[in-house]
């Protein structure tokens, strides 16, 4: 199972990166769209065709490549609607309430779903053949769409991942709206200092997960999530990530340390004739 959707999933992320970037939004983002629907349709037919057998089996599935095709899905058609909305709401306050709403909308999500998204970040697995495991959502709409390859906490946890990256697109927005400005991002004078990450992408993500977690920073008055800070590393210190959760996944699949970085830091502080 795994290496059908590993291969699927890497298809998938060359198809979006193929679609041509000069093509308007809105088409870009539908195509793209229809591709991650039609890359979770041939993974239902393959586990239709090849059931899952066990329950770590499930956890595997539903846990850690399940959320990856859906937030693909969910994150695009985000996109989608957002520049719908673009051209339908033709009024500037009327655009900045639509995106005003959307935030409002997220954040909800966020804080009532907190608890998910933190066993997921702290990459826990005490709870896992509970929460990630095919039960299907008795006395509700879903149970009759519902069969064996459902799992309600995927798909919220999808939903938390495409919001994670949608949020501070709508951020910006309103930060270039507030001030006025097509990029909010001011541009470094000639002569100044360059900063640079020398570490790897995936040294980075261990610092940008444990900010995030400790609340170590803020943007724009608000406290600054995983893609703001991924942002900052893309900045101000010459680190373009790509997809930061496909580098923390990669992360925590790690069999050895965990967090062989965040220790070597610790470490180096504690001892620092080390």
């Amino acid at each position: 199972m795994e290496a059908f959707i590993k291969e699927l999933y890497e298809q998938l992320e060359q198809q979006l990166e193929a679609v041509p970037p000069d093509i308007n939004a809105v088409r870009g983002y539908n195509v793209k769209t229809e591709l991650a629907e039609d890359a979770i349709r041939k993974v239902k037919e393959h586990l239709h065709q090849h059931p899952m057998t066990d329950q770590d089996m499930e956890v595997s599935y539903f846990k850690y490549w399940a959320p990856r095709f859906f937030k693909l899905q969910l994150f695009h058609t985000l996109l989608y609607n957002l520049e719908c909305a673009r051209i339908t709401v033709a009024a500037e306050a009327s655009f900045k309430e639509y995106l005003n709403n959307e935030a409002r909308r997220i954040r909800g999500f966020q804080k009532e779903h907190e608890d998910l998204w933190v066993y997921y970040l702290l990459a826990e697995t005490s709870r896992d053949k509970e929460l990630f495991i095919c039960r299907c959502p008795s006395k509700s709409e879903e149970f009759l769409t519902a069969d064996e390859i459902y799992c309600g906490n995927s798909i919220l946890l999808a939903k938390i991942m495409a919001y994670e990256a949608f949020l501070p697109i709508i951020t910006r927005e309103l930060n270039q709206m507030e001030a006025g400005k097509e990029d909010a991002v001011a541009e470094l004078p000639e002569d100044a200092i360059e900063y640079k990450w020398i570490r790897s992408k995936a040294d980075a993500a261990e610092i940008i997960y444990a900010w995030a977690k400790l609340k170590c920073i803020s943007v724009g008055g608000r406290e600054a999530d995983i893609k703001d800070l991924a942002e900052f590393f893309k900045i101000k210190l010459g680190l373009d990530i790509g997809n930061i959760y496909d580098v923390e996944w990669h992360n925590k699949k790690r069999k050895k340390e965990k967090a062989p970085f965040l220790n070597a830091m610790a470490c180096v502080y504690l001892d620092p004739d080390k």
